[in-house]
């Protein structure tokens, strides 16, 4: 949520309201993801389930995490806590917009559980002036720039709002002839917390986001 304006991080306090000692020591970051973009100036998707555990402030590797019910593996070799599944793994992740998708984090015989809806869907008309998507998320933008230069336009102003579609793109975004790029992003969030769980590093985002590349 870069595109326009600086969105704050998720948790941005220690929140100790839970009961339990351990729930406070455990914390989640979890990210169901999906990106329409250019690799090598080739369109290319990237689908990412990504779980970030940690206990009493180090990374732990004794985690067991799912995403409806599909094991996310820990990466060997790589960054202590990190559990990734990816197109790059065996088993290919999917994204679909308005499905439903439970991040459950097993630690110490105790499931943490967290569930949010996968907004996006985006489609646009034939000349780029109005896009729309299939489900609103609890935050959107919308920017466009060219493909090397400043922002032309941005709604919101300020994140994080609601973008709610459709939107329709004005002339005035495409100052100047030339390659410019539509940035699309939705997401829902929960913040501090996960489950059971609370705390400055505990939370569940599931994003969509789409470039698309036009000459003007």
């Amino acid at each position: 949520m870069s595109a326009c304006s600086t969105q704050d991080e998720p948790g941005d306090d220690n929140n100790d309201s839970t009961t339990k000692k351990e729930p406070t020591l455990l914390q989640v970051e979890a990210e169901i993801s999906r990106n329409f973009g250019y690799s090598n100036n080739e369109r290319a998707i990237w689908v990412l389930y990504y779980v970030s555990v940690s206990y009493n402030g180090a990374q732990t590797n004794d985690a067991v995490v799912t995403v409806n019910g599909i094991n996310v593996p820990r990466i060997d070799g790589f960054t202590d806590g990190w559990y990734e599944l990816s197109g790059f793994n065996s088993e290919t992740p999917t994204y679909i917009p308005t499905n439903t998708y439970t991040v459950s984090v097993t630690f110490g015989g105790i499931t943490y559980t967290e569930t949010l809806q996968a907004p996006g869907g985006f489609t646009a008309n034939a000349d780029y002036s109005q896009v729309q998507w299939e489900k609103t998320g609890s935050s959107g933008l919308l920017s466009v720039a060219p493909l090397f230069g400043e922002t032309t336009y941005c709604v919101p102003k300020t994140t994080p709002s609601i973008l709610t579609s459709p939107q329709t793109i004005p002339s005035t975004a495409f100052p100047t002839s030339g390659t410019y790029v539509i940035t699309l992003i939705q997401q829902n969030i929960t913040e501090k917390t996960f489950g059971a769980l609370s705390g400055y590093n505990c939370y569940l985002k599931v994003q969509d986001a789409i470039s698309w590349r036009i000459t003007k």
